[in-house]
């Protein structure tokens, strides 16, 4: 409990981080809930369809995603923030556009915008265990947990209303809240990139790189006064 309500240089991005990790997993909870429905209504998709559909959305995410990672990281250098802030917007256009997608053609190129989805889904997360302590991230990744499990109940009943509502005219209606909450932790991102000062685990590797050089200097200095320190 102390580890939760404790004081930290980046206590606000920590727990905007933490709940931005909720709500857009809750997020994609509450789609897949309606997605057969949807496919169903909207294109007479079958089942078979409909599964081929959503195995085709995953498979283009995960092979976009381990094709830009290295892109991302090792050749443009780009901070996790930085990568989420561009996925997330990513994402939320991909969302609105979904609202309106009336052929199959238009349902594919649309999902195909996606293809950012796993980096906005899964960096808050990464970034919130870069701000706490490493003796603290299995509390605060329970604690995300935890919000996965509870949040639903309120935010289930937001996507089945807005279905319910709109199937009739617009199928598609349901993704306004998809993009509102992508909206909302794009957002967090941008703002935990200009308030985040350096990371927990720098911060840690710097301690450790100056422990190590004061051993050094100590060494050194005993050696210089004729005693050798085993």
């Amino acid at each position: 409990m102390q580890a939760i309500i404790k004081s930290r240089p980046n206590n606000l991005v920590v727990w905007l981080m933490l709940i931005g990790c909720v709500i857009i997993n809750v997020c994609v909870s509450a789609e897949n809930n309606l997605y057969l429905y949807y496919l169903q209504l909207a294109f007479d998709f079958t089942v078979k369809e409909a599964g081929l559909y959503s195995a085709f959305r995953l498979m283009f995410s995960v092979v976009s995603t381990a094709i830009l990672s290295p892109v991302f990281t090792n050749i443009l250098k780009w901070s996790d923030f930085r990568i989420g802030i561009i996925s997330s917007f990513m994402s939320f256009i991909a969302a609105v556009l979904m609202i309106f997608a009336k052929t199959v053609v238009q349902l594919i190129l649309f999902g195909m915008l996606d293809f950012l989805k796993l980096f906005a889904n899964t960096l808050p997360m990464s970034i919130m265990t870069k701000y706490v302590r490493s003796d603290e991230v299995g509390i605060f990744v329970s604690l995300c947990f935890m919000g996965e499990c509870l949040f639903p109940i309120l935010l289930f009943c937001i996507y089945d209303i807005i279905f319910s509502a709109t199937s009739n005219t617009i199928p598609g209606g349901f993704f306004v809240a998809s993009a509102a909450i992508i909206l909302l932790v794009f957002f967090f991102l941008w703002i935990c990139s200009c308030i985040s000062t350096e990371s927990v685990e720098l911060l840690e590797n710097d301690s450790s790189l100056n422990n190590d050089s004061e051993k050094r200097e100590d060494v050194k200095t005993t050696e210089n006064n004729g005693i050798i320190e085993k």
